[in-house]
C-alpha cells in the first residue's frame, strides 16, 4: 500500500484497493526494478499460468463428483467411498485456497501453482480409486456429464431447486435482515 500525503502534508498508508499498476510509482516500485511493462508482462505470464492449471484442476474435479454420483448409484458402500470422498474434499480444499486468494498471481504464483498442482494429484487419485470402485461395480465405460455450460444448467445438474432458494432468499431478506437492522439500531451501530 503505497503512502500518500494528505492536504496538511500528513503522510499516511492509503488504504483504497485497486490495481497496483494505477499507481506503480508508488506502490510497485518502491519494491521492485523492473519498468512498469515489463513488471506487466511478468504477472500477465503468472496469472495465465494460474488460470490454465486451475482450469484442468476444475474439470478433473467436476468429473470427479459426477463418478462419485454414479459409484453411489451403482451401490458403493460408506467404507468403499471414504477414501475417495477424503481425496475429493482435499483436492476441492487446495482448489479452493488457491483460487480464493484473486491476487496470488501477484505475490506468490509457485505457491498458487504449488497449490493447484497438489488439487490435481488429489482429484486424480480419487479418480482412479473411482475407476478401480466403478469396475468392481460392472461399470466400466466413462461416465457421462451433464450439460453445466450454463449457471443454470449446472444448478440444475446439481438439483437445486432454484424457485425454492430464491423464494426462502427473499423471505429472509424481507424478515431476518430487517430484526438485525432494528437491533443494530437500538445498538447505535447504524444510523436512522
Amino acid at each position: 500500500m503505497p503512502k500518500v500525503q494528505n492536504a496538511d502534508g500528513k503522510l499516511y498508508t492509503d488504504h483504497k484497493i485497486g490495481n497496483p499498476f494505477d499507481n506503480f510509482a508508488q506502490t510497485c516500485a518502491n519494491c521492485h526494478t523492473q519498468d512498469k511493462t515489463t513488471l506487466q508482462n511478468v504477472v500477465a505470464e503468472r496469472k495465465q499460468a494460474i488460470h490454465d492449471l486451475k482450469i484442468k484442476v476444475e474439470d478433473q474435479l467436476v468429473h470427479a463428483h459426477f463418478e462419485a454420483k454414479a459409484a453411489w448409484e451403482a451401490g458403493a458402500t460408506d467404507a468403499e467411498m471414504k477414501p475417495i470422498l477424503n481425496d475429493i474434499r482435499h483436492a476441492q480444499w487446495r482448489w479452493d485456497l488457491a483460487i480464493a486468494s484473486h491476487g496470488i498471481h501477484m505475490h506468490a504464483p509457485e505457491e498458487g501453482l504449488r497449490m493447484l498442482g497438489s488439487a490435481m494429484d488429489k482429484a486424480a487419485d480419487a479418480r482412479t480409486k473411482l475407476a478401480r470402485l466403478l469396475a468392481t461395480k460392472g461399470i466400466t465405460h466413462e461416465i457421462p456429464l451433464p450439460d453445466i455450460s450454463t449457471k443454470e444448467k449446472a444448478q440444475k445438474a446439481i438439483g437445486l431447486n432454484m424457485q425454492q432458494i430464491n423464494a426462502e432468499k427473499q423471505g429472509f431478506l424481507k424478515t431476518v435482515v430487517p430484526q438485525w437492522e432494528d437491533q443494530a439500531r437500538k445498538n447505535g451501530l447504524l444510523s436512522q
